[in-house]
């Protein structure tokens, strides 16, 4: 049928007779082509009620694949929001949402997002970036709960620099309490307080597994969080270890029974395991990054009275390495320690094997300034420490991984790579010397000649 026809009439497919069945139901089987001519309808023509209904069944019965939904500007949000009002069965198949505010004006804080959310029954996934959207959220939980009841994973990114205690329970009482995960780095105000503000009234989130927070040096009733979710297993804390917010959390964790996970990370030098940390008698993964100190007696007397499985030591952490094999192998040893992670020193080699030597040589000058980065040897933990360390994991049959392992390697071939990068350019000095020497001698050759002509 050629393209003029299309245009005077359709060409249908008739299901054969069966009594109240729906086209969607129909297998393709059962459908036959008929030249019948069927009357042109206009969508759009259609009353909204019907197109409603049309939409509705469409995706009740139709597995349509879900992606995530983000948004980078306010046209795009505004024009979601517009859409779902005309069509709330579209928003019933969105299970993630994130917006960032980079690109959204500030002078319309929030721009609407609850309302939005209203309209995203099925949402399993938030996660809002930046002070207007955030503020949307958090402001609103003074009136009613999130309209999200299928939530799951709530992430909350925003500095909110005047707010003295960002983690105050009275922000999230619109949380619902489906939330699985809650990840929420929020950094406050700057200014410092002598306290944190009076806790009046009690928060639950009796589904969170997961708990992110990220914490200045203020005063915070983060531990207020911590304590609102009675079945964490992993709480993960990021910022000034030092503070008595992060200590104080890290303490109400260590009581709840079903904590399974702790991964600290600092951003400030110094701090060092919360003695509190004794108490987490059902600990199995214990994660330390950036920062810490744990080269003393009393932090390591803490991990051993932990049942820990799995300890890892992350980037930028001092740690004795007399102490680690004691808490392996010696009489006070973690005797369910399962793996050790030692990732706390590392060296690098950097592209010399990318470079073009005979054609680069000012490349392999900048390798060999600045190109490169040794492992950082300590008293405390000094290069053979990493024999001593492998020996007694193998004795307690412990898996040991990490690139602190990789370190002494990695620095034997920048040590060969330098030998070699500093041989080849002082070969390529000393040509370059001696094809100077021989074009002056080749120059004052010339000039004797000229005299013996003369």
């Amino acid at each position: 049928m050629d393209h003029s026809s299309v245009q005077e009439h359709q060409v249908g497919l008739r299901p054969l007779p069966r009594s109240s069945a729906r086209l969607t139901d129909i297998p393709l089987d059962q459908l036959v082509e008929t030249d019948e001519v069927v009357p042109k309808v206009t969508l759009l023509s259609l009353p909204a009620e019907l197109l409603n209904k049309i939409f509705e069944d469409v995706y009740s019965s139709w597995q349509c694949p879900r992606v995530p939904v983000k948004f980078w500007s306010l046209s795009l949000l505004v024009s979601l929001e517009k859409s779902l009002a005309i069509r709330p069965s579209i928003g019933g198949v969105c299970t993630s949402f994130k917006v960032d505010d980079e690109c959204i004006d500030e002078n319309e804080p929030g721009l609407g997002v609850v309302r939005t959310l209203r309209l995203l029954p099925n949402l399993e996934y938030l996660k809002l970036v930046g002070d207007s959207l955030v503020r949307s959220v958090l402001d609103n939980s003074s009136s009613t709960e999130l309209p999200c009841l299928h939530l799951r994973v709530l992430v909350l990114v925003a500095p909110l620099r005047d707010r003295a205690d960002p983690y105050h329970p009275s922000y999230f009482r619109a949380v619902p309490y489906s939330v699985v995960r809650v990840i929420l780095r929020l950094e406050g105000s700057n200014k410092q307080s002598s306290r944190a503000l009076a806790v009046t009234e009690d928060l639950e989130l009796p589904s969170a597994r997961l708990l992110g927070l990220t914490l200045s040096g203020a005063p915070s009733n983060a531990s207020s969080l911590v304590e609102a979710c009675p079945e964490l297993q992993l709480l993960d804390i990021r910022g000034d270890m030092l503070s008595s917010a992060a200590i104080d959390a890290v303490a109400a964790a260590a009581k709840l029974d079903g904590l399974k996970t702790l991964d600290l990370t600092g951003t400030t030098a110094g701090w060092k395991i919360p003695e509190a940390l004794k108490y987490a008698t059902s600990l199995k993964t214990l994660v330390l990054r950036m920062g810490g100190r744990c080269a003393d007696k009393a932090s390591f007397d803490v991990l051993r009275r932990l049942p820990l499985q799995h300890l890892e030591f992350g980037g930028q952490m001092v740690v004795s390495a007399a102490y680690l094999v004691k808490l392996i192998d010696g009489p006070a040893r973690i005797q369910t320690l399962k793996t050790l992670v030692l990732d706390h020193l590392g060296a690098d080699l950097g592209e010399i094997d990318d470079f073009v030597w005979k054609h680069d040589p000012d490349a392999v000058e900048a390798w060999l300034s600045y190109g490169y980065k040794r492992p950082g040897w300590t008293k405390t933990f000094p290069r053979e420490a990493i024999d001593n360390i492998t020996a007694a994991c193998q004795v307690r049959d412990i898996e040991l991984r990490g690139k602190t392992l990789r370190a002494p390697d990695t620095e034997d071939l920048i040590d060969a790579k330098r030998n070699e990068a500093q041989m080849w350019l002082e070969q390529r000095r000393e040509r370059r010397r001696q094809r100077r020497r021989q074009e002056e001698y080749e120059e004052v050759g010339f000039r004797w000649r000229e005299m013996d002509w003369y």
